[in-house]
């Protein structure tokens, strides 16, 4: 009997979704892979198949690099695409541009009706503290996103989880560096969103 077809999935982001601050890519103990590694290993264990997982998130960037990059992303005709900005856009361009920048890369992903799923990423908190941060533009960014739901288009709200966390927890037990990385610990919570999206439940149940 012939293997199913791996499942392909996509990553474009900034410097949250290329790892940043996971101990594994700051190569310090316990070493634990960023969400997306977490997130891929967690789809394989639960399908029992394989998944190639290809990352195109670049630190630093936002919204209008991930169009740049969307022709790359859909020569790998993948099943699965995460789309992950935010941070970096939040205290540089308006809600209009970033609606704009959203349903310019939802068109080069999906071109003639194709069937690659979409996954839109509001990102999690900046910390408030920071000027380039700010808490409204974050929850505008995200009711942006949430508009684009639909047949095919999901929506990860990282920002609502985020803000929750931060009701019972101070910013720093979240990050990596004290301003817009997540720990650890912030990174599992990415990956197990994403996984609940699926509706596989824990990482490790």
């Amino acid at each position: 009997m012939e293997s199913a077809a791996p499942l392909k999935i996509c990553i474009i982001g900034d410097s949250i979704s290329s790892g940043c601050n996971a101990s594994a890519v700051s190569k310090v103990p316990p070493r634990m892979p960023p969400y997306p590694e977490l997130w891929a290993e967690a789809i394989r264990r639960r399908l029992g198949c394989e998944v190639v997982l290809k990352n195109f998130a670049v630190s630093g960037t936002g919204m209008k690099y991930g169009i740049s990059v969307a022709g790359a992303v859909m020569d790998e005709a993948p099943d699965l695409v995460v789309i992950a900005y935010g941070m970096n856009d939040a205290g540089f361009i308006p809600v209009e541009a970033f609606r704009a920048l959203t349903e310019r890369i939802l068109d080069l992903l999906r071109p003639g009706g194709r069937g690659t799923e979409i996954i839109l990423t509001a990102s999690m908190l900046g910390n408030p503290e920071w000027a380039y941060a700010p808490t409204d533009k974050f929850l505008l960014f995200r009711d942006t996103l949430a508009s684009f739901r639909g047949p095919g288009v999901a929506l990860a709200d990282l920002t609502s989880l985020w803000a929750d966390l931060l009701k019972v927890k101070s910013y720093q037990d979240l990050t990596g560096n004290g301003v817009n990385h997540p720990n650890d610990f912030g990174h599992r919570i990415h990956a197990q969103l994403l996984l609940d999206l699926l509706g596989f439940g824990l990482i490790h149940a």
